[in-house]
């Protein structure tokens, strides 16, 4: 079971990702707040910068959730997160914030993140909870072998939405979704 506090203070930049810092929280509100983001998350309304900060302070100082940029050709262009870290057990989330990036970097940015999550962080489960209509995130973890736990309905916006409900087990066991 992974101590976050610890994990915080002795992780070095590894795969292309680093942990998220203070100096991010302006780079990070705006990722947040691009309509191509912000179309796809659970809470679609813009974000005031006061409720991002104090959001932000949280996550920082949060004792079961870990934010990571990740980094192209040195350049930040993506946020990944795990939440909810309980055992070895955590729900991630991710965007890339930049656009006009090479076609498959999403691609690989999840791959690294499994990695990382794995083999740095410890863990042997990861959970997502994805917007149906997000259909090019819903084809990534299809790709990358998550498997279709249930779907679950929702308001967002004053529509009904249904939400996917996916994970990834560290054993190789089960097959990817077909």
């Amino acid at each position: 079971m992974i101590d976050i506090k610890n994990f915080k203070e002795t992780f070095t930049a590894s795969c292309g990702f680093r942990l998220a810092t203070y100096t991010d929280s302006q780079m990070i509100l705006n990722w947040r707040n691009a309509d191509h983001i912000r179309k796809y998350m659970h809470h679609q309304d813009v974000i005031p910068l006061e409720n991002h900060e104090k959001w932000f302070l949280n996550i920082l100082e949060s004792t079961e959730d870990l934010y990571f940029i990740y980094h192209l050709h040195q350049r930040p262009i993506g946020l990944l997160c795990f939440n909810k870290i309980h055992g070895f057990t955590a729900e991630w989330g991710f965007y890339l914030g930049e656009t006009r990036l090479p076609q498959g970097t999403g691609t690989d940015m999840l791959k690294k993140g499994i990695d990382l999550a794995f083999n740095h962080i410890q863990l042997q489960i990861i959970t997502a909870k994805i917007i149906e209509n997000n259909t090019h995130s819903v084809y990534l973890h299809k790709k990358i072998g998550f498997q279709h736990c249930n779907l679950l309905h929702t308001n967002l916006k004053n529509k009904k939405s249904r939400i996917i409900h996916v994970k990834y087990c560290q054993q190789k066991n089960l097959s990817p979704i077909t």
